[in-house]
């Protein structure tokens, strides 16, 4: 859950990730997130994480992976109608993803750069599957994606 706060307030001992105030607090309407008054004072915008995403997200991993088996090309992989629709599912499927990635090493990372537009692997390190899933687990955890 992210929260986003006045930066003239503070929020003591949460346990929860902090967005900058000015990245978002001045659209009360985004869908994504909820307001909620905490006082007078003090407003605080929690994100809606999709909680539905997760059993469509599963069932679009087992059919990927059961197409994927067949295929030897990582761009074949990824260009399955199953692992599109993971992508498609934005930024809410990144802490899944993550997820599957810390249980099984697999072609995660065409989704993962794709939904964050980013690559923390240098290219040392490409190709390296358990050193890939090391560095965008790392790069979750910085982010507040992953444990």
């Amino acid at each position: 859950m992210d929260v986003l706060i006045n930066p003239n307030q503070s929020l003591q001992n949460a346990g929860i990730g902090l967005l900058a105030y000015n990245q978002l607090f001045g659209r009360p309407n985004d869908p994504r997130y909820t307001a909620m008054q905490l006082d007078e004072e003090s407003t605080v915008l929690l994100s809606a994480q999709r909680e539905d995403i997760e059993p469509e997200f599963n069932k679009l991993v087992r059919e990927w992976k059961a197409a994927g088996r067949a295929k030897s090309l990582v761009s074949a992989l990824a260009m399955n109608t199953a692992y599109q629709q993971i992508i498609g599912m934005g930024k809410d499927a990144i802490p899944l993803i993550l997820r599957e990635l810390s249980r099984e090493l697999d072609h995660w990372f065409w989704a993962l750069e794709a939904i964050s537009r980013e690559n923390p692997v240098p290219d040392e390190s490409k190709g390296n599957i358990k050193e890939m899933a090391r560095i965008w687990l790392q790069w979750g955890r910085e982010r507040g994606y992953a444990r």
